[in-house]
């Protein structure tokens, strides 16, 4: 372990000392949800900027964050239920960042992109279980400020919102009949982490 801590900090030291033009930028964030069952996990992402305006930076980046939860109860005394329920989120953004006059330290930024959310839910009832996933779209909107700590390092909060249809399986006109029927979700996330740039 403390090996892989070792190459780790050497590896960012060798960037820091090749990469003057810091247009790269990784991040780790702790993502957290308006959906109640989901717990956020992590957040990790990758930035780059192709075109220094001054006042604006634009860039496009790429992060992945990982919800989960699980619950495991007893009902009716004796049958008991197991669920468990992952998702991930892929989000491909464009995005800008901009440069406050007299704050040189504090970058605001706003970005746009459409999401990939898959969902895999584990269910287990009385030995008996069954798995379902399901995966969708979404458009992405965030606002995000940064502040940096040294020319390198940075603290960061972002909001993400994102609105996709989804569709969900109703019972339409008795016990046997079903249809899907398509409606608009959203999704906020609010993610606080820190960041180097490279």
């Amino acid at each position: 372990m403390n090996s892989k801590l070792l190459f780790c900090a050497l590896f960012l030291v060798t960037f820091s000392l090749f990469a003057q033009d810091k247009k790269w930028s990784i991040e780790a964030n702790y993502p957290i949800t308006d959906e109640d069952q989901l717990n956020g996990v992590l957040d990790v992402g990758v930035k780059y900027r192709f075109v220094d305006l001054g006042i604006v930076q634009l860039g496009a980046g790429l992060g992945t964050a990982l919800f989960s939860d699980r619950e495991n109860y007893i009902y009716d005394s004796n049958i008991e239920l197991d669920y468990k329920w992952k998702r991930i989120l892929v989000q491909p953004t464009v995005f800008a960042e901009f440069s406050i006059p007299g704050l040189a330290k504090l970058k605001p930024s706003a970005g746009v992109g459409y999401s990939y959310l898959y969902d895999d839910i584990d269910h287990k009832q009385a030995e008996v279980g069954y798995n379902e996933t399901d995966s969708w779209g979404a458009f992405n909107a965030n606002l995000g400020l940064s502040y940096d700590l040294t020319n390198r390092f940075f603290v960061k909060i972002q909001y993400d919102y994102l609105n996709h249809r989804q569709r969900w399986l109703i019972n339409a006109d008795g016990p046997n009949s079903y249809r899907y029927e398509t409606k608009w979700n959203t999704m906020n996330v609010f993610k606080a982490g820190v960041g180097f740039r490279f």
